[in-house]
């Protein structure tokens, strides 16, 4: 009489062999991020789906989705910081604050352009990051919150596509000239 089922051995056999070709993959997933895309990316060229570390993958695609939100609120958050900064002290408005601004206008803008899908995302991730620039900006100001506008006073929109003033000339920053005999 012949019987058609394994022994426990045999079985367990076919599981470390199995496991031993998915450690590999899942190892190199969680050592080196860069080869293991690569490797991932080869293996769809060449159609070799069932070498695709597709639990990670997932994994990979949701967390470089959720990276690049807060990415973007991230953005959202400093431009908005230095919007506030000169709306509430226009005095000490400089070059610098609109070198960030233009920074994050074109990085966000850049951003959006790349991925439309986001877009979708933006309304709350906009509001979340005016509640985030007014606690930096009271921070770096001293200013008490209360004097910041309880709700944002631009859309997105306007916000990326401000133009800047010239910053007041710091009474410090009057050339002196000399005049040559």
């Amino acid at each position: 009489m012949s019987t058609d089922k394994k022994s426990p051995n045999e079985d367990t056999s076919a599981m470390r062999s199995i496991m031993n070709a998915i450690t590999p993959i899942q190892s190199l997933f969680e050592s080196n991020e860069h080869d293991w895309i690569e490797e991932q990316v080869a293996a769809m060229r060449e159609g070799r789906l069932r070498d695709v570390d597709q639990p990670n993958l997932i994994k990979y695609l949701v967390e470089m989705n959720i990276n690049t939100q807060h990415e973007i609120g991230s953005k959202f958050a400093v431009l908005l910081q230095h919007l506030l900064k000169v709306m509430i002290q226009p005095d000490k408005h400089s070059r610098n604050w609109n070198g960030t601004i233009v920074r994050e206008q074109t990085e966000l803008t850049r951003l959006l352009h790349r991925n439309p899908g986001l877009q979708q995302h933006v309304p709350r991730l906009y509001a979340d990051a005016y509640e985030d620039a007014v606690r930096y900006a009271v921070a770096e100001t001293g200013i008490p919150p209360e004097r910041f506008p309880a709700t944002n006073p631009w859309t997105p929109e306007q916000a990326l596509t401000m133009p800047l003033t010239e910053p007041p000339a710091h009474p410090n920053s009057a050339r002196k000239t000399r005049r040559r005999k």
